[in-house]
């Protein structure tokens, strides 16, 4: 995700096994249309950062949530950040958006 200044890598996390099986604890990443993202960080380090942090880029996370939408594809994101839009909150989603995308 670039804003002419700098470039954030993407962190992909949890999407589905090959069976369909539960993954743990994520019971939605069954059907292989959802996948857990990372916030941007300001410091473009591969580490976990929740939207209170004072490394999180809430712009570049803004850009990513733009991205998705943007495609017509995505039903829905989960995250908790109240400042970024095209997002529902949801418990445990401080840390990563949660991008279900439509069939």
């Amino acid at each position: 995700i670039g804003d002419g200044r700098s470039v954030h890598a993407l962190w992909c996390g949890h999407i589905s096994l090959s069976n369909g099986a539960a993954t743990g604890d994520h019971r939605g990443h069954q059907s292989g249309l959802e996948i857990d993202v990372r916030p941007a960080r300001v410091d473009g380090a591969q580490l976990p950062v929740n939207y209170k942090d004072p490394q999180y880029d809430r712009a570049a996370t803004q850009r990513l949530v733009d991205a998705f939408r943007g495609t017509g594809q995505v039903g829905a994101v989960y995250f908790n950040d109240p400042q970024i839009s095209g997002v529902t909150p949801l418990a445990g989603h401080d840390d990563h958006l949660h991008v279900r995308l439509n069939r």
